[in-house]
This record gives structure tokens, sequence and C-alpha cells, in this order.
């Protein structure tokens, strides 16, 4: 009991810990829980459907979206190209504004500052007089370490025109100058401010609905979107604390006038936003119509926006200021806001998971408790996603970290345990085993164990055709750098080809297909790493020949059926990864006829039965009882170049005919071929034969088949 009581305890010490330090030292616990907010904004973007078409030339876009309501301007490298440097004359953004209009969107945004008078100012003010649904951004700067532009009274006078009075104290006390755009631009268009603040590393989550400055409180750019989409007054606009109201609209705010941003689009957002560039409406190449679109101008060329800071990193990923923005407005249209509930609801989360673990380590012991601690882990976290996905954001570091202090002991000395039994395995066994070999040992250590496993699978032998000669013509150190080069490409291959590379014997490669993880089709999986394996034989060979080098060729036997595979050797000292039994000595003995008849790739009637393609390629060569088996097998060459279907036919032709006894059709058929392919070697091979048995026939009981001497 006592014993109990003391673990009942320490949770709620722990408890109580977190939670005191939660207070004292947010930021640390911020850092933490900034993780499980961007996890959660970046698996619940909100997808409405959305269908688009695009033209060549001329871009026509459609889509029946709650996005739709955005037409992004794109102010990119390719308009920099057609009207020059930035900043351009104001009188481009007055003759864009003029054009666009042809196009009858709802509101046009010109998310570009203009905080100083210039000549051209009249041409943009009259622009946006005449449209009369124009609005230009401006912002607000800190006292320190920014430009003081003075701003005259009838450019605060239409600022102002987009606030309203309040009697709360300032949310942003550092501010203290207007960055405007100034009048007479703002004579005759809508303001709304974008101002943006990073949290500590320097990621965007929250929207500043309103700052408080000098009294009024100045509106953001998202809410002043929605305002002036839906008709409605700036007065009609009720700050309080908690909430700003607009009508039946209530929009959540913490005590800094800021919310967090529910998103719509990802990584710069070009899979969801509707973007054009601003030459191609100049132009008249973009037909679209923006009816009851708002059309938002802003910079996306790279250098520009990049030295504006307006590229920002979001939980989602990087985006242009613009698409921040729409994304934050577009939670005001659709009345979508992610909720924070109250920090005392956090608290107590954090008390109930300390009593829930003292009442599991009360009822179970040992690994059942563990299970019980995950459990519980799982339901916060899966809790915390599903809240999220309805709209409630709910703090999850404070709660998880009571779970893990508690069993962190527990949790890293088993973790411990597992990587430690990982490297023993990765030490014992990668250096002589592919790591897909490693990687099921590590998945279950039982499978290092001395034990055999048969299965249905395909063995691929390859050895170098006179490497006996070659190794007498040249030095040790040049041998063993070309059968270095050879090897290592050849092993490429093979496990490009879900082969696992089984042992080196000299030159000689042996491989499996099927093992150690079994797979459907490995009869085909080997043939066609077998084809790779001559088409890159090739090419080494070219590369050798320009470089002035003798070549290397091989030849290739495959054979399938049942093996024994697995561990074999000294438990703990030595093991090898391999396979045993007759099918794999008949995979070493077709390797060798390749030789023999003079072919590049040799597979056995096994393999050939189960291959689902690449039968095409394949013609009948022999049959060939090898040494140490008294049935014979058939063998067939995969044709890895492209002979013509006479060739194909006549050897068929030929070798029916030589197991009937006619001689003088077979070698008329073995000629035919030879005229097609000069240098084919079982054609030779049967004339060969026929013109022994023409002089010395064979008896009666002679069956056709081919009896191998030797291995």
């Amino acid at each position: 009991m006592m014993r109990r009581m003391r673990t009942a305890s320490v949770s709620l010490i722990a408890a109580v810990l977190i939670i005191l330090s939660s207070i004292a030292f947010p930021a640390i616990w911020d850092r933490f829980e900034v993780i499980f907010h961007d996890l959660r904004a970046r698996m619940f973007i909100r997808d409405p459907d959305i269908t688009r078409i695009e033209g060549t030339d001329i871009q026509i876009e459609r889509r029946d979206s709650l996005l739709s309501k955005f037409v992004f301007i794109d102010i990119d490298d390719y308009s920099l190209s057609e009207y020059g440097r930035w900043p351009w004359p104001r009188s481009i953004m007055a003759e864009f504004i003029q054009k666009i209009e042809e196009f009858a969107p709802r509101i046009v945004f010109v998310d570009v500052y203009y905080p100083e008078s210039t000549d051209d100012d009249r041409f943009l003010d009259e622009a946006a007089g005449k449209c009369g649904n124009v609005g230009f951004v401006y912002n607000f700067l800190f006292g320190e370490g920014f430009e003081r532009y003075d701003v005259d009274a009838a450019t605060l006078e239409n600022t102002a025109r987009w606030s309203v009075p309040t009697e709360m104290a300032p949310n942003v006390p550092s501010v203290e100058y207007i960055l405007p755009t100034v009048s007479p631009i703002s004579d005759h268009a809508f303001l709304g401010h974008d101002w943006m603040l990073a949290d500590e590393d320097n990621v965007f989550r929250k929207i500043t609905e309103y700052i408080i400055y000098d009294g009024r409180a100045y509106l953001s750019l998202p809410m002043m979107l929605y305002l002036r989409y839906n008709g409605i007054d700036v007065d009609d606009v009720k700050i309080e604390r908690g909430s700003v109201n607009i009508g039946d609209l209530a929009i959540p705010v913490d005590s800094g006038g800021r919310r967090l941003v529910d998103y719509y689009s990802s990584y710069r957002g070009y899979d969801k936003f509707r973007h054009i560039s601003f030459a191609n409406i100049m132009s008249g190449k973009a037909q679209i119509d923006l009816t009851d679109k708002i059309a938002f101008v802003g910079m996306t060329a790279k250098g520009i926006a990049s030295a504006a800071n307006d590229i920002k990193m979001t939980p989602v990923g990087e985006m242009p200021g613009m698409e921040y923005l729409a994304n934050a407005a577009l939670n005001i249209f659709e009345g979508r806001f992610i909720v924070t509930v109250p920090v005392w609801v956090n608290h107590l989360a954090v008390l109930a998971v300390a009593l829930l673990l003292s009442f599991f380590s009360k009822i179970s012991s040992g690994w059942k408790n563990l299970l019980l601690a995950m459990l519980l882990m799982t339901v916060v976290l899966f809790a915390g996603f599903i809240l999220y996905d309805n709209s409630v954001y709910v703090r999850m570091a404070e709660v998880l970290a009571a779970v893990f202090i508690i069993y962190l002991a527990g949790t890293f000395h088993k973790y411990m345990q597992e990587e430690t039994q990982k490297k023993m395995i990765r030490g014992m066994f990668s250096s002589y085993v592919s790591e897909s070999i490693v990687s099921e040992l590590i998945k279950d250590p039982e499978l290092a164990k001395v034990h055999g496993d048969k299965r249905d699978m395909t063995v691929m032998f390859s050895d170098v055709k006179g490497f006996t000669t070659y190794t007498e013509k040249h030095p040790p150190e040049y041998v063993v750098s070309r059968l270095n080069e050879y090897l290592h490409e050849m092993t490429d291959v093979i496990m490009k080809y879900n082969g696992t590379l089984d042992k080196f014997v000299g030159d000689e490669i042996m491989a499996l297909f099927g093992a150690p993880l079994y797979f459907e089709g490995h009869a085909d999986k080997a043939v066609d790493a077998a084809l790779a394996m001559r088409e890159k034989i090739r090419r080494l060979q070219n590369k050798w020949i320009a470089e002035g080098r003798d070549i290397l060729d091989m030849g290739i036997g495959i054979n399938s059926g049942s093996m024994l595979v697995g561990n074999i050797g000294a438990e703990g000292k030595k093991m090898d990864y391999t396979v045993i039994g007759d099918n794999v000595n008949l995979g070493a003995r077709v390797e060798a006829l390749t030789r023999v008849y003079n072919v590049n790739i040799l597979i056995t009637e096994n393999t050939f039965e189960k291959l689902a393609a690449r039968r095409n390629l394949c013609r009948e060569i022999d049959l060939v009882r090898v040494k140490g088996k008294n049935e014979p097998t058939r063998v067939y060459e995969v044709l890895d170049r492209h002979v013509p279907e006479a060739f194909m036919l006549n050897f068929a032709m030929g070798l029916d005919a030589y197991r009937a006894r006619d001689w003088e059709q077979a070698r008329n058929c073995f000629e035919n071929v030879l005229s097609i392919e000069p240098e084919d070697g079982p054609s030779m091979l049967y004339l060969a034969r026929i013109a022994l048995f023409e002089k010395d026939p064979p008896d009666a009981q002679w069956d056709g088949v081919f009896t191998m001497t030797e291995k």
C-alpha cells in the first residue's frame, strides 16, 4: 500500500513540476509544442474540390471551390523581363488596374508598398477611383532598425478610415510608426495592414487581426477583404477581449489580437491556388472570368520576394506572403477558426494523466503497465489530432511529457537493449550477406540461428569465360582491379532486380532470387537480371576496348526449384546465408554448359516453365544429362540479342531432325541458321556432332541426350 501511495505521489509531483515549468518557462515548452502544432497543421490541410483547365499560350481556369475566391496575379520573373527592373513606374500598375477591370473582379488588392510620393501617384489614384474596388497595403514599423517615413495628414486620415476606435491597450507595444500607402493613392481605395509576426523559430503560425495604435484598432488585410467582399462597413466591427465580432461572425483571438491560421494550401500553393502572371494579364494572353473573385497582386519573383522578406516559412512549408494572408482570409470567409482552449484545461489534463498512470501501476506491472502507458499516449495524440481536425487546438507537449517522464527510464533501457541487439546482428552478418538479409535478421533475430527453410526459388551462377587464361596474361594487380570493377557492376544489377548476393568464388557469382524474402515471379526476376547483366557487360566491354584493354566476358546459368535455404555454419562463429540441394548443383552445371554451347545465358526447363514473360526470347538448345544426375534436363538459351524469325524456325527444325536422325535435313537447317548468324555456337556444335554420327551412327537406344562427363 505504501509503495502504491509513493508511486501516486511521484506521479503527482511530476505533474505539478511540469505545470509549474510550463508557467515559469513557457518559451521552452513552446519549442516542443510547435512540433505537434505543425504536424497537425500539415496533416489537416483543407482540401476543397478543385478542377483545372489549362492552355499552352492562353490560360483558362475554373475552380468551383472556396479557394476560387482568390486569384493571384504574380509579379514574377517573366513580368520583370517584360517590364524591366523593380520598382516599376506607378503608371504601369495604374494601367494594370484598368486592364484587369475587363475581367470584372469583385476586388483588386495590390500587395505592394507605396510609402513615398511620386509624380505617377495620380495615375494610380485615378485608376483606383474609376474601379471603385481597389485596395492597397500598409504596415507598421518598430522604433529601432527601420527607416521612418514622414506621414502627411491626408495619408494618416486615409489610413484611419479603415480602423475602429478602441479603449484597449496596444497589443503590440513596440510598434511606433506606420508604413503607409500615401495619398493620393489611398484617397479612393481601401486599405488593410499585412502585419505578420513570426514565432521564435521564424515560422509564421498566427495572423494579427488588428493593431492598436494611437487609440484605434487598425484592421488586418484578411479582415478588410472579407468586409469589402461582403459590403460590410468598418464601423460594424466590434473589438472585444478574446474576439473580433462582425455581426454574427465571431473571430477568436488571443490577448495580442492574434489567431492560428488554418491552411488550405501547402508549399507555395501552386497546387491549390490559381496563379497568373502579371505580364499575361497585361498582354491579354490570360483569358479568365474573375467575376466575384479577389484579384490579389503580389511579388513572387525570386530575387525581389526574398529581398522584401515576402517568402514566409509556415508550418506547411514556404509560401509567398500573399498566400499566407489568403489562407487567413479564407478562414474568415468560411467561418472556420482554430479555437485554442484555455491553459487551465491543459493543466487539468496533465493532472488527469498522472492519476491514470498511478491507477495503471496499481492494476498492472511490467510490460503490461508500459503498454497501458503507451495506450494512454496514443489516446492523447489521437484526441489532439481529432480535436484539431474539428478546429479545436489543445497543447500536447505538457500532456505527453507527463507520460514520458514517468516511463522514460524504462523506455530508454528497452531502446538501448534493442539497439545493442541490432548492432550485434549487423556486426555479425553485414560483412558477408546483403543489406536485405541483415534487415530481415534484425526484424526476426531467430533467423540468425542455424536452421533451414525449404522453398521454391531461383539460383543464378555467373562465371567469367577464360578467366584462367586472362590471369596468366596479366599481372595480379591488373587482374584484381578489372575483376573488382566487373563484380561491382554485376552486383549492382543483381540487387536492382531483388536478387541476394550469395557469394563470390573467385570470378564466379552466386545469387538467389526468392530468399530471404520470398516473392512471386522470382524466375522472371532472375532472367531480367541476367539480361541486364549482359547489357552491362557489353557497356563495360566497349569501355575497355576504348581504353585499349583486354575484355572480360561471362556466361550465366539459371535454375529454379525446391532448395534448402538458411544460415549454414557454426553458430556464433561463422555462418553463411546460402542455399543447398540438387537444384543448386544443377544451376552450377548449367552455367558450365554456356562454354560448351558458346552461348551467354542458359536456363533449365524448370525456370522456363515458371516464366510469365520472356519465353519469346528463349530457344531450346539440347537435352543434357549433367554429371551426377540420371534424368536429362532440357536447357534453353535466353537470347540477349535480336534475331529474325527464320533463325528460330530453322534451329527448331534442325533440332527435331537431329533427334529423328535425319542428318541431312538437320545439316541443312543448321547451315541455314549459320547463314543468318555465322557465329552461332549451338549450330556449329550440332554440325560437328552430325559429322561424327554420319561416320559412326549412334546405337538404337540413342535418345538424343547429350551426357556431360565433366562438371
